[in-house]
């Protein structure tokens, strides 16, 4: 109970210092918040402009995948069954949960984009009235094509005629129902509803190969919405000559009759570049390293059409590079916020001495003097660092506009968001502050009413930085 009503006692005592002395406490969270703001501007404006230029190389398209331009932070990975051999269904699930269910996870930022797309070896076009007969490789198709599957597709184009395909419930004898794009539609002249044959090569698991014969109808003409969409991780074309059915239809129908129906097996992954910020980029090449290894182990092969680790290195070595550039052109102006600091902590120690002697006359110890006041200044700390934030965070934006010395670009700056790692640098910053302004309060407790008398008594000449005039300086 004791403890309590001293811990009450303390903060009481601290609330009325700073009622009774609100000009000096305000002087002291002024410098506080000067302080803390430009110490805490520097990795923000840094982080900022290097997320901005990072943004800008990582939009350049430098995959070979065509003119689409990715994402920050995409990841684009293939398995390609021409270059390797085509795999089962059942080979690509391990992966295809793994990078469902866990890599967000394992990453610890969120994903804006997750698509996978699996397509089957191509086949020839037959018309349907040929599905009796017995494959004659001296026929001359239509044209060639290959069944695709890709998730959230719906959401992702329009149908300009027709409607989306019915999923399969494993029927052979009835015709998978399929998408086709209008450009392919146009060029073979297909109408909805019509029927056709693809037939594909397919070799069985002992190594003969026979063609198979697979019925399919066209419920649909599809276009893409948007080219631009950033949910496309290949070029809209390279879908065109693709039957696009669910991934139903694949599971119970392609799969059971083919073997080998995987024939190319892509994954693409955007993570939200909005949540990565420079002190993040060493534990997230980590990450991506980690889930590239684990990826390799359950399919072996896989290609890396797009991955963010070179430019997450390019970008964390220029962040330090910068950041430490800033904090050395800084150095000056924080070492003259901390000598403010210094000066305004003195001047609270001398102008509270006689009343620090006088409470440890009555019997108040050291301790209970200095907690009281470390508590009064942890509460103009706290408040300064909730001001701080947002002033440090307007100073980056503020620096981020200027287009030479002194000359404001007059456009709107970079984007400047604070971090848990602000907070965290906030919080260093204080404490560092706080101590400053402590320091000289632990030599004022130890005096007593006689022994500060006696101080003031022999003290004949005024400090060394009133002498010197560093004060009127400062």
């Amino acid at each position: 109970m004791n403890y309590y009503l001293s811990a009450w006692a303390f903060i009481n005592i601290a609330y009325k210092r700073l009622i009774a002395q609100w000009g000096l406490a305000l002087v002291t969270m002024v410098g506080l918040v000067a302080s803390i703001s430009l110490v805490l501007s520097i990795p923000l404006y840094a982080d900022a402009i290097y997320r901005n230029l990072f943004i800008e190389q990582v939009n350049q398209d430098e995959s070979g995948t065509g003119q689409i331009k990715y994402p920050p932070l995409a990841i684009l990975l293939s398995y390609y069954g021409g270059e390797n051999k085509q795999v089962q269904w059942e080979d690509i699930q391990p992966l295809n949960q793994y990078l469902t269910h866990s890599v967000q996870s394992i990453l610890g930022i969120p994903l804006n984009i997750l698509v996978h797309y699996y397509e089957s070896p191509s086949g020839d076009i037959y018309p349907i009235e040929t599905q009796k007969l017995t494959y004659d490789s001296s026929r001359q198709p239509l044209e060639q094509a290959r069944f695709g599957t890709m998730n959230d597709l719906e959401d992702h184009i329009s149908l300009v005629e027709g409607s989306f395909p019915e999923p399969s419930n494993g029927n052979q004898d009835i015709p998978i129902d399929v998408l086709v794009s209008q450009s392919f539609a146009n060029q073979m002249g297909f109408q909805t509803d019509e029927s056709y044959l693809l037939v594909m090569p397919n070799q069985s698991p002992g190594g003969i190969q026979k063609p198979i014969q697979i019925p399919f109808r066209i419920t649909g003409f599809w276009q893409v919405s948007d080219p631009e969409d950033p949910y496309w991780m290949f070029s809209t074309s390279s879908f065109n000559k693709d039957l696009l059915v669910p991934e139903t239809t694949y599971i119970n129908q392609l799969s059971p009759i083919l073997y080998g129906e995987i024939n190319n097996a892509s994954w693409y992954l955007v993570i939200d570049s909005s949540r990565v910020h420079a002190n993040q980029v060493g534990q997230l090449i980590h990450r991506i390293t980690r889930i590239q290894n684990q990826v390799n182990n359950l399919l072996p092969n896989i290609i890396y059409l797009r991955s963010p680790i070179e430019i997450l290195l390019k970008y964390q070595r220029s962040a330090v590079i910068l950041t430490i550039l800033l904090y050395s052109f800084a150095t000056p102006i924080i070492g003259l916020i901390l000598a403010f600091i210094c000066l305004v902590g003195s001047l609270s120690t001398e102008r509270r001495r006689n009343e620090i002697a006088i409470s440890r006359s009555r019997g108040a110890s050291s301790f209970q003097i200095l907690c009281s006041i470390l508590l009064e200044n942890v509460i103009l700390g706290l408040v300064s660092l909730g001001i701080g934030i947002p002033l440090a965070v307007y100073i980056a934006s503020f620096i981020s506009q200027t287009s030479s010395f002194m000359e404001l670009s007059g456009g709107k700056g970079l984007q400047v968001t604070p971090s848990i790692a602000t907070v965290q640098i906030g919080l260093v910053a204080l404490v560092f502050t706080l101590v400053v302004v402590i320091t000289p309060t632990i030599s004022a407790v130890k005096n007593t009413i006689i022994t500060y008398k006696l101080e003031r008594a022999r003290r004949s000449l005024p400090p060394w930085w009133q002498r010197s005039w560093i004060d009127v300086l400062l």
